[in-house]
């Protein structure tokens, strides 16, 4: 019978549970060695070691994986066996790159399968280790309790009791063992399939090196002679055949080996259409009232082909490593869904580019089921890139060209990728006439392919936005502040995101079709890692750009991290007046510190040296950046204690004005005539500082008012009141009072005094007290006198006193 350790850890540590309780007992801790179980215990000991093994025995049923690999195995070995076959027959010399990187794949996916099985055994072995170890050791405990027994003339009973023991752990020990040797032996024969495999991988990977330094080497006859030279050996549809149940024993054995990812991706499409299906009627009702929610209400009418384009490119995430039959069988089903759901999407002019670019996938996936056949496979080749070329001569014309929308700016560069593609289109079918087969497929192969990969990206990226347009709007997402003011830019933001993301894909996957994207990395790799010494300290272009990217993002961060406590955090919660800035600008400094020393960390630096080095600036730093760190300091002053805070009115010497920003060295403060004046922050904490507005906003305003002698001063004083109660900006509390201030030169002297909460507007409200206090004179009839002065002349002209007299 077949055993092996099950893999339920809660089991495991049961059962080492039970075993220890069982079988060690009352093992002698000074001496390490297992002590004999006393005689009157050893019948309860018995009872429990029986239940322990019988504990074992449910343990030791062969796991469904293990069962999975034995069953699979000899199969696996067998298609392996077949393939390098076929892969010895193969002429590595003939082959096309692609060709080449597809053989890849299927070896890479059949290593990575080998080695999964391999952990997955390794793992079920050391448990097995482990059972035996126990076993051993609790062994060693029931034979000194025989020898304990017999010498101390235990019933017979008691020792039958012993020798059922000993027996029963012969008989798990054996089957424990006789399992292990099954999984080592299974071990072992994967272990031969994996060397194999990497010895293949190596060779393909060896000559696609060669095939890339020999592209521009002819390596056939030319086109018109190939059907003659054409081999007539065994029958077209038999290869044809062979190569299909090839392909289709390839792509059974993958779905077998991923069986629960196949189920979490049948739930994702079900998630997805239920989505969709859900939120189609909102959608419409959405865009009847928003114009820029058109595109998004587009996905939704379609929600099935937009659920299938969404779940087909996650299994290209799900499915790492997949064969390339899979791969086409997944750009086939992607056709589908694609073709309808752009159809509205695009604009009219452009839909003919999409259906003849699905018409050549589709073709281009026939010519690949008959590569078994290379001479047939060439001419039909040749016919597909002759009329894709005379398709293009035709799109490109002039004046179908013009009557593209001026609203497709972007879609406009769409002309000039055609006329790239049509160049190297027609160099492939120059190649292809006159014998540069290899060179031929390559060009042509990875135009095609690129087309239909960027139409597939762009179809996602639409359903993306969509589908982001539609989250944006639910209760979750709506109840956060940050997402209703600002929802269109967080889509646009998202939106350009997943566009720079498919970019990125797509540049990725055009390079490695047209088998230059080693090349290329490899040559970025060599600009990123050179190395420049300076002393001890190395550094390289990677070590920047990683220094220069991670400073970037610590900036994003606080700069969303600030964005969601301003719009969600702060207005949910009460805080006292500049206590938010005290804590977003807290942040602020503290993630990019943070981000800084991560920065360096990736670029490699030690952070021994930089402790050295600070240690050596420090007295440097103290001596010569006195008044840097002092200011430094008085901005952590002003974040916590706050006697000064953004938005408060100042004076500081003969600077009056607002105080704009509190910074780490420095502050802003604006003046009232338009001026930002930089303070240093050891300015605001050791001057002296008034500030109008620290508790409140009130400023009382004082206007000064004298009238002729003769004036009734009560009537003044009441007359002075009413005004200031007239005015809306005057507060009623503290209420407004007049005051008789005394006799002056030329009138009698009054003073309005009234509190404004409108601490901006406090000389706009002076004004209108100003006003209002002369219009109620006149209406009054009191006279505002004149300046009076008298002149006294101690001497004048006889001619100039007559005159006057």
């Amino acid at each position: 019978m077949d055993w092996t350790v099950s893999t339920r850890p809660a089991a495991t540590i049961l059962f080492a549970v039970m075993l220890a309780m069982a079988l060690l007992g009352s093992a002698s801790a000074q001496t390490g060695a297992p002590a004999a179980i006393p005689v009157p215990e050893i019948a309860e000991r018995a009872e429990q070691l029986g239940g322990a093994l019988r504990q074992l025995d449910a343990m030791l049923v062969t796991a469904p994986a293990v069962k999975s690999i034995e069953q699979e195995i000899p199969q696996a070995i067998e298609i392996a066996t077949a393939e390098e076959e076929a892969f010895e027959r193969t002429s590595l010399e003939l082959s096309a790159l692609q060709e080449l990187a597809d053989l890849e794949r299927d070896w890479e996916t059949r290593a990575a399968k080998f080695t999964t099985w391999t952990s997955t055994l390794t793992q079920r072995a050391t448990q097995l280790e482990a059972e035996l170890d126990r076993l051993t050791l609790t062994r060693e405990v029931w034979e000194r309790t025989r020898s304990s027994a017999i010498g101390a003339n235990a019933p017979a009973a008691v020792l039958g009791r012993v020798h059922a023991a000993l027996a029963a752990l012969t008989e798990s020990r054996q089957h424990v063992e006789r399992r292990r040797t099954q999984i080592l032996t299974l071990q072992s024969r994967i272990a031969e399939e994996q060397l194999r495999t990497s010895e293949v991988v190596a060779r393909i990977e060896a000559a696609r090196g060669e095939l890339r330094t020999r592209l521009l080497t002819r390596d056939g006859p030319a086109l018109w002679t190939v059907l003659a030279a054409a081999r007539t050996g065994e029958p077209i549809t038999d290869r044809v055949r062979a190569a299909l149940s090839a392909d289709v024993n390839h792509f059974e054995a993958f779905a077998r080996d991923r069986t629960e990812r196949i189920q979490i991706h049948a739930a994702l499409l079900v998630v997805l259409l239920g989505m969709l299906f859900a939120f189609r009627g909102r959608a419409a009702r959405w865009a009847e009232h928003d114009e820029q929610f058109g595109n998004a209400a587009l996905v939704f009418e379609r929600p099935i082909s937009s659920a299938v384009v969404l779940a087909l490119l996650a299994a290209f995430w799900l499915y790492p490593r997949a064969p390339t039959v899979f791969t086409e069988m997944a750009g086939i089903a992607l056709l589908i869904p694609t073709v309808p759901l752009l159809h509205g999407l695009l604009q009219p002019q452009l839909r003919p580019w999409l259906y003849w670019l699905a018409l050549f996938y589709l073709v281009d996936r026939v010519r690949g089921v008959i590569e078994a056949i290379p001479s047939l496979e060439r001419v039909l080749f040749f016919a597909e890139v002759t009329a894709a070329v005379l398709l293009l001569t035709y799109l490109l014309r002039p004046s179908r060209i013009a009557r593209l929308p001026e609203s497709a700016g972007a879609l406009r560069a769409l002309g000039v990728a055609t006329r790239v593609a049509l160049g190297i289109l027609l160099t492939s079918l120059a190649t292809n006439l006159l014998g540069y087969v290899r060179l031929s497929a390559l060009l042509g192969d990875g135009v095609l392919s690129s087309a239909y990969l960027a139409v597939v990206l762009y179809a996602a990226a639409h359903v993306a936005d969509g589908v982001v347009a539609v989250l944006l709007r639910t209760r979750p997402a709506n109840s956060l502040r940050a997402i209703r003011s600002h929802r269109p830019l967080i889509r646009r933001r998202i939106h350009r995101a997943v566009r720079f993301g498919g970019l990125i894909v797509w540049a990725a996957a055009t390079l490695d079709l047209f088998a230059v994207q080693e090349e290329i990395f490899g040559a970025l790799r060599v600009v990123l890692t050179a190395t420049l010494s300076v002393g001890s300290l190395d550094l390289s272009l990677g070590d920047l750009v990683a220094f220069g990217v991670t400073v970037w993002a610590a900036f994003l961060l606080s700069r969303f991290v600030g964005f969601l406590l301003e719009e969600d955090v702060y207005p949910r919660i009460r805080l006292g007046r500049g206590v938010p800035y005290a804590i977003s600008s807290t942040l602020h400094y503290g993630l990019l510190m943070v981000g800084f020393f991560l920065a360096v960390a990736a670029a490699g630096v030690d952070f021994g040296r930089i402790t050295l080095l600070v240690g050596a600036f420090g007295v440097g730093i103290g001596f010569g950046l006195q008044n840097v760190v002092n200011n430094f300091v008085s901005g952590l002053i002003l974040l916590f204690e706050r006697p000064v805070q953004v938005g408060d009115t100042i004076r500081v010497g003969e600077l009056f004005g607002d105080v704009k920003r509190i910074g780490i060295r420095s502050s802003t403060v604006r003046t009232w005539d338009g001026a930002e004046v930089i303070v240093p922050n050891s300015q605001l904490i050791s001057d002296q500082v008034v500030n109008w507005t620290l508790s409140d906003r009130h400023r009382r305003i004082d206007l000064p008012v004298g009238v002729a002698y003769g004036t009734d001063p009560e009537q003044v004083l009441t007359l002075l009141v009413g005004v200031a109660a007239e005015n809306q900006s005057v507060l009623r509390e503290p209420e407004p009072k007049a005051l008789f201030i005394g006799f002056g030169d030329s009138s009698l002297d009054f003073e309005l005094r009234a509190w404004t909460d409108r601490f901006e507007n406090f000389v706009q409200t002076r004004s209108e007290l100003a006003v209002a206090v002369n219009r109620a004179l006149l209406e009054a009839g009191i006279t505002i006198p004149f300046p009076q002065r008298d002149l006294h002349v101690k001497s004048v002209e006889a001619s100039v006193r007559d005159a006057t007299t």
